[in-house]
């Protein structure tokens, strides 16, 4: 991160760090390297509240979302799948995707580490993407015996273009960030250790621009991915509702959840 300027505020919490590190850039850090950045209901809700922080914050004119070195996002944990399994959870709680499409001001994904499932539909709503060489994206869910959510049959088809998006959704396979090279909206694929400087000089860049304009931008911009994700979770959320109806689908999703 050379050439920031030491962080103005820092809200600190077990899951997630947001600092201010320069005049108008605000960074959300997924932060629990214990859980593997994985989603419970403490880390969505705070997540949750580190975004809607930002977006109340005039002075942030642009969000860098991160991880950790070696995991952007794991997506949901097993404890989730069995919340959802068993109706104790709802469907509407994985809809982290829009925080970062409602946001008012862009969001860059900077994921730097793995980004599994519904962690890699997270990264594919932000409104700049970057990706590591190294890494490895993948979206899971039929492994488990689950159609895939989180808007991400939109998403992943906007991101990366339909024909790629639907093959990895059928194929449950993952690929390293160098095969994401010229590939839909991806924006940038660097070495590892490159992708947070990449993103914060972004950032810089964005943040020394008027906030209205940015803000004017973003809500046309994404207006479209906000369709995508809107159509796509309700055609999600029902075809969740039959997989997860069927009797066997908590001892599939046991046998197969990869830590």
């Amino acid at each position: 991160m050379a050439g920031l300027k030491a962080p103005v505020s820092v809200v600190a919490t077990s899951l997630v760090e947001a600092t201010r590190p320069d005049e108008g850039v605000a960074i959300i850090r997924m932060a629990d390297a214990d859980g593997r950045n994985g989603f419970t209901e403490e880390f969505i809700g705070q997540l949750r509240r580190a975004f809607e922080s930002a977006g109340r914050d005039d002075s942030v004119k642009v969000i860098v979302l991160c991880g950790l070195a070696s995991i952007f996002c794991s997506g949901a944990t097993l404890a989730m799948l069995e919340k959802l399994s068993a109706g104790a959870v709802a469907l509407d709680e994985l809809s982290l995707p829009s925080l970062l499409i409602d946001a008012p001001v862009p969001v860059i994904a900077a994921m730097q580490g793995d980004a599994v499932g519904g962690g890699f539909a997270l990264g594919l709503a932000a409104d700049i993407i970057l990706m590591s060489e190294s890494s490895r994206y993948g979206l899971n869910f039929v492994d488990l015996g689950l159609t895939p959510g989180m808007g991400v049959t939109g998403l992943a088809a906007c991101a990366l273009g339909q024909p790629l998006a639907h093959e990895l959704m059928y194929t449950a396979e993952f690929r390293r960030g160098r095969d994401f090279r010229a590939v839909g909206l991806i924006n940038h694929v660097l070495p590892k250790d490159e992708v947070m400087t990449k993103a914060v000089d972004l950032a810089a860049r964005i943040a020394e621009k008027p906030r209205s304009a940015l803000t004017l931008l973003k809500q046309t911009l994404a207006d479209e991915r906000r369709s995508i994700f809107n159509k796509a979770r309700e055609a999600e959320n029902a075809m969740h509702r039959i997989c997860l109806a069927e009797p066997a689908i908590l001892e599939r999703i046991k046998a197969n959840y990869v830590e």
